[in-house]
């Protein structure tokens, strides 16, 4: 019997299991993830259009009680920073759980505040934190998308160039191990990897790259294909050197959207800062507005 339990503990901690139960719980946070995105879209346009019947008022019961609850979820956005810079707070739970905690005040907050809002314009300065606020929102959605093209998925660890340099390098060898290249063929496709892409941290450069290697690439990958034809090769063999110059250039093309992501996320957090700064700093006159006057 302990050899049966013993066999079956080693089975269940086997890497096919934590592989299926890794792709399981992933699947599960995606379906969560859509399924609370479809509910907030939905209760977002029927609030939108319900906005003329006045259903909720700023001043005073739930329309007031609105404000205080997306008002805190908003000023708890900054626990995530604090707890990613501050020793002081190393031990209040993991950086993921806060990350998480971020992701989700940063959409129902808002949401919560434009029901507050009743979806329309007050006064001058509640107008003006309505507005620093949705640009804050706006600017996370796209820091949101600049993170996950960085990370292994939007939880995930962050991705190093060295992983796209290693698989372009891979897509390289297998090209020289299985096929009788030249010395010139050689140093023509390594040196594809080294034109094509550059060390620049210049959004502007990165863009320009991006774009342009993405012509580059499937211009060469024709070439190739067009003197590999010359070689003689047989159907089988033209078609497994097709796939690996696929794959190599691939590889290229996918360094260089890397690269872009991150110098478009450097970017994005020198922007959405002061964003962040001017909603909080709105957000605290309008509550003192409204209490004191």
């Amino acid at each position: 019997m302990s050899t049966l339990r013993r066999g079956f503990d080693e089975w269940a901690s086997s890497s096919f299991l934590q592989s299926w139960f890794d792709r399981g719980k992933a699947l599960l946070g995606h379906l969560l993830t859509l399924s609370y995105s479809v509910l907030l879209i939905a209760l977002l346009a029927w609030g939108w259009s319900q906005r003329d019947e006045h259903l909720l008022t700023a001043e005073e019961g739930w329309g007031y009680a609105l404000g205080i609850i997306g008002g805190s979820m908003m000023l708890i956005l900054l626990l995530y920073p604090l707890r990613k810079r501050w020793k002081a707070m190393s031990r209040w739970g993991s950086v993921r759980i806060w990350f998480k905690v971020h992701m989700f005040c940063g959409v129902t907050g808002p949401s919560i505040i434009l029901f507050h809002s009743s979806f329309s314009m007050g006064s001058l300065n509640s107008s003006v934190a309505l507005i620093c606020m949705l640009l804050v929102a706006s600017s996370g959605l796209v820091g949101r998308y600049f993170y996950s093209r960085i990370h292994h998925g939007l939880y995930g660890a962050s991705r190093e160039l060295q992983e796209f340099q290693a698989a372009t390098d891979r897509a390289e060898e297998k090209l020289e191990h299985e096929f009788s290249f030249s010395e010139e063929d050689v140093k023509r496709i390594h040196d594809y990897g080294q034109i094509f892409l550059s060390d620049s941290n210049s959004v502007l450069f990165s863009l320009h790259e991006t774009f342009s290697t993405a012509i580059q690439t499937r211009l060469a990958n024709t070439r190739e294909l067009a003197l590999l034809a010359g070689q003689g090769l047989d159907r089988k063999q033209y078609k497994r050197a097709r796939k690996l110059l696929k794959r190599y250039f691939s590889s290229i093309r996918k360094t260089a959207r890397f690269r872009l992501y991150k110098n478009l996320f450097g970017l994005w957090h020198v922007l959405h800062f002061p964003l962040f700064v001017m909603m909080v700093v709105t957000g605290i006159v309008h509550v003192f507005a409204v209490h004191i006057y």
